[in-house]
């Protein structure tokens, strides 16, 4: 049964919307509706003229795209004002590209200091940001290859990547809009700077359908909005009404006139299945007008189609809710991108310096069943694979696999589409997707660690190849013959697993019921032949398809088919490409279009239940006709007619669709938690804070923040810290310093006087800690007392002297903006919680509060829930570890990990306001997440 989930993108209900240093535009700041954007260019004397005649007199959009020069305009106050009254929006200021001279558009130019905060006050949401325009394939085709050594690990890979657009948005202010030129988008838009997501389709980019796949995957994981927009430029030139110019192609043609660029066939199919595809903006990169003979101004015909648009969307409205029941999952670290595109003469690399693995061969032919021949797309001149047939509808999203737990369950079918990196966290959260009624598929490779978790017997015995021709068999009696030699695991099955396939004996692919829901295993690792089909050098040159060296087995695509298949509301032929959009109960918009060059049978089937009525919404045909309306070579091709049978090469057309619905399964709206508070993560030994959370690509879906070492302040110098600062003050990570490590009264530092030179020591170290916290934005500080002098102090002395260093330790921190937290120790002077709470009231400061850690009461006797109420109002943190005991019963402060030791949190309420942090050793992630669950773990699964 297909599922759907028919509701639209809301930025303000995602975690990640107060996160962000501004407001990300919702379809609020739109109106509701999609807009369209135009005009590239603000002129020095006649912008008010500009936008006169492209806003109000042509009525071609109220998104305007000027370039970042007008920020330095002697009238730009009165350009921005105009942009508000007349409540338009300023998007994408572009032309920047780094490093380049100042010379002519293309340039290192950056805005004026303290403009983007302007931009940001006086326009607000309806300020969309600057340009980080194509500077994914700029990247991979111009600085991914310069890595010396090149790294061989996707993870160092993915650094250097964050690393160079961190520089790049900073530059530019971080407030940005990215126009991706290859499919990264998820790395932008995860660093939270980022108000809009789009591509620009055609020119000499990659698939539209494959672009938007990743967009709305990355828009929807990180609760950003995405736009549309196509180009008029191609390979072999681009497209004017304004006349052929001198320049020249490599055949010695004009590389510019009517009949270069971007078919017009393509730009209005590109523009209206972006429209279906909920953009909330939409448009052409340029060629809107042209002056007549007469000098006045008019619509070319790229500017009739984008007019025409505006006409239907103000006549119509929104379209409904694009149907995407289908997430493909691939790593977070994967780096994957198309087999070959504009930015690497290089075939089949990931992350621009990489040779494709086995599994991202398998996102390739899964992406090429959703969109046959993809991979054409800017090669041929017939614009073959810009936009591609779709055999189950255009239904998939692509994710990385930090998309938390409630995003999964917006989708009725989940893909492991390529290798994912095994944790017990992405174990965890696909048991409990499936268990919730989702449908999970995947090959041996991921399955076998899916399948550990969830049946106790199932295991993997070990391999068995077969030759090409082997027979598989269905369960349904027909058979198919795989035509490539290939290998297949054999697995201790549980009782319930059904078999769907066999090949000679053994299991090829199988089912099995997990709670409410299913999953489908195909017993290939990667569902790809063994041996290589192509082994030496792969052409990549124009009018040449791409071979591929490894290819789906015929049962890994039978079964995949399947679960597409039951995942369609609506059909058509195979040859055309099909768009649904879900109204309201049984109520659809259907875009179907033909990217052949001459027409093609349609007949809208439903899967859905019985069609009561199609209604065809016209679209305007201004451009038929028109010089340029196909390819270039291709003028004279006649694309047939539209009729009720019948669809014209190149076209697309609009339906209306009424069904008695029914064998739909409408997906409750999900509603995300909002983000932890007061959760941090011990780092120890951390060589960069902002490294480590980003090796953890779902830290702030667990945690607020990091509890580090105060050697790691104390080492470092102001710069150096300043580095990392703005990109953790941009995440809103919440920091806090440990001194309890350095406070063990010699040789590192004394909170007593009884040696005044080593106390001066000690306070000088806090005081240049303490300003580096308030440099930083850590407001927290972990301290304990420590041992007493051996000689010539008794008890009395000790604690007048722990009062002095305290209260003078207090006034430092409060100048600072600290707050200090005091833990008793087992070994140091104080264990006990008691103690420590009479010695803090003493003290007396407001910014001294007690923390409370588990290693350290289990050694001192105590529990947390007899600690708790004797911190009383006083308690300010809870830190989480246990201790390890030898084969005495001996206990030592080890800070292991709870998860290790069987360690249960007790049933008592702590206040949102004290800090909890998992304070352990840990070896991996793996024990962090286990040890999350440990403490946190009943709350977490009751939002999964």
């Amino acid at each position: 049964m297909p599922s759907c989930y028919p509701y639209l993108l809301d930025p303000t209900r995602h975690p990640d919307y107060t996160r962000r240093p501004f407001r990300v535009p919702t379809w609020e700041t739109f109106d509701g509706v999609t807009q369209f954007m135009t005009l590239r260019s603000l002129t020095q004397d006649g912008w008010k003229e500009d936008l006169d005649r492209y806003t109000e007199e042509f009525k071609l959009g109220r998104v305007i795209w000027p370039l970042i020069h007008v920020l330095y305009a002697p009238h730009i106050d009165e350009v921005i004002e105009e942009i508000r009254r007349r409540e338009l929006y300023l998007f994408d200021l572009w032309s920047y590209v780094p490093g380049s001279s100042m010379e002519g558009i293309w340039s290192n130019i950056t805005p004026p200091p303290g403009m983007v905060a302007h931009l940001e006050r006086v326009l607000g949401d309806r300020f969309l940001g600057l340009d980080n325009g194509e500077q994914d394939g700029r990247y991979i085709g111009g600085y991914a290859n310069q890595q010396c050594p090149s790294f061989a690990d996707r993870r160092a890979q993915y650094l250097n990547f964050q690393q160079h657009f961190e520089r790049l948005t900073g530059d530019l202010g971080n407030h940005m809009t990215t126009l991706v030129s290859l499919n990264f988008g998820h790395y932008f838009l995860k660093e939270g700077n980022h108000a809009l997501i789009g591509a620009e389709t055609a020119q000499a980019l990659p698939n539209s359908q494959l672009y938007y796949a990743f967009i709305r995957g990355a828009g929807k994981q990180y609760g950003v909005p995405w736009f549309g927009n196509a180009s008029v430029f191609n390979r072999w030139g681009f497209k004017s009404y304004e006349g052929e110019g001198s320049m020249r192609d490599g055949e010695g043609q004009s590389a510019y006139g009517p009949e270069r660029g971007s078919s017009l066939s393509l730009l209005k199919r590109l523009l209206y299945t972006h429209y279906l595809y909920n953009c909330v903006a939409v448009g052409f990169e340029s060629g809107w007008l042209k002056k007549a003979p007469t000098g006045t101004w008019e619509l070319t015909p790229i500017g009739q189609i984008q007019r025409g648009a505006v006409d239907f969307v103000e006549g119509n409205g929104q379209p409904g809710v694009q149907h995407t029941p289908v997430a493909l999952l691939l790593d977070f670290f994967s780096g994957w991108a198309p087999p070959r595109h504009l930015y690497t003469g290089s075939v089949y690399q990931v992350w621009g310096g990489m040779p494709y693995e086995a599994g991202d061969y398998l996102t390739h032919n899964v992406l090429s069943l959703l969109y046959p021949g993809y991979e054409d797309a800017s090669y041929f001149r017939n614009e073959r694979g810009f936009l591609s047939p779709t055999p189950f509808g255009d239904i998939a999203d692509c994710l990385l696999s930090d998309a938390p737990p409630w995003m999964l369950r917006q989708y009725g079918l989940i893909i492991a589409a390529g290798e994912l990196t095994h944790s017990v966290e992405l174990q965890e959260k696909l048991h409990a997707y499936i268990a919730g009624g989702g449908h999970l598929l995947a090959t041996g490779a991921n399955a076998q660690y899916l399948a550990a978790m969830f049946f106790s017997s199932w295991d993997v015995l070990g391999y068995q190849s077969f030759p090409a021709g082997t027979c598989i068999q269905w369960a349904d009696g027909s058979e198919d013959v795989e035509t490539a030699p290939f290998t297949l695991m054999q697995w201790e099955l549980p009782p319930e697993a059904e078999v769907l396939a066999i090949c000679e004996g053994h299991p090829a692919v199988i089912r099995v019921r997990i709670g409410k829901g299913t999953f489908t295993v195909i017993l290939s690792l990667f569902g790809l032949n063994d041996d290589p089909k192509v082994r030496n050098a792969i052409p990549n040159t124009e009018e040449t398809p791409l071979p591929c060296p490894y290819r789906l087995l015929t049962h890994a695509r039978l079964a995949i088919i399947e679960a597409l298949s039951a995942q369609q509301l609506f059909s058509v032929s195979d040859e055309l490409g099909l768009i649904t959009c879900r109204k309201g109960p049984g109520e659809y918009t259907l875009g179907v279009y033909n990217n052949d060059l001459s027409d093609k049978p349609l007949r809208i089937i439903s899967c859905c239940g019985t069609i009561r009525e199609i209604r065809e919404l016209p679209l305007d045909q201004a451009e038929k006709g028109a010089p340029g309306y196909w390819p270039a070579s291709y003028g004279d091709n006649f694309g047939g007619i539209n009729d009720a049978r019948t669809i014209a090469g190149g076209d697309i057309r609009i339906f209306a669709v009424t069904v008695d619905e029914e064998r739909v399964e409408v997906l409750p709206e999900v509603v995300p938690p909002e983000r932890p508070r007061g959760r941090l993560l011990a780092l120890r030994s951390a060589e960069s804070i902002q490294r480590q959370i980003l090796l953890r690509p779902t830290f702030f879906q667990h945690f607020e923040g990091v509890k580090v070492e105060w050697s790691y302040l104390h080492a470092r110098d102001a710069a150096r810290l300043d580095r990392e600062r703005d990109w953790l003050a941009r995440q809103q990570a919440r920091i806090a310093i440990d001194f309890s490590s350095g406070l063990n009264f010699y040789p590192a530092l004394s909170l007593l006087d009884t040696y005044p030179p080593q106390y001066e020591k000690t306070m000088a170290a806090f005081a240049g800690v303490f300003a580096k916290m308030a440099r930083l934005g850590a407001g927290d500080a972990v301290i304990s007392l420590h041992r007493l002098p051996e000689n010539h102090c008794s008890s009395e002395r000790g604690r007048e002297g722990f009062l002095r260093g305290l209260r003078e330790l207090c006034g430092m921190a409060a100048r600072n903006g600290v707050t200090l937290h005091l833990q008793p120790h087992p070994h140091k002077w104080l264990g006990q919680t008691a103690d420590v709470r009479s010695l803090i009231d003493e003290v007396g400061a407001d910014n001294l509060r007690l923390a409370l850690n588990t290693c350290h009461l289990a050694l001192a006797g105590e529990t947390l829930e007899s600690a708790v109420p004797l911190a009383g109002d006083r308690l300010g943190a809870v830190l989480f570890s246990a201790p390890k005991y030898d084969l005495y019963g001996q206990g030592y402060d080890a800070h292991e990990p709870l998860c290790r030791g069987g360690w249960k949190m007790p049933d008592i309420a702590l206040s949102p306001d004290v800090l909890q942090v998992l304070d352990a050793e840990y070896a991996n992630w793996d024990e962090e997440y286990l040890d999350r669950l440990t403490v946190w773990g009943k709350l977490e699964r009751s939002q999964v």
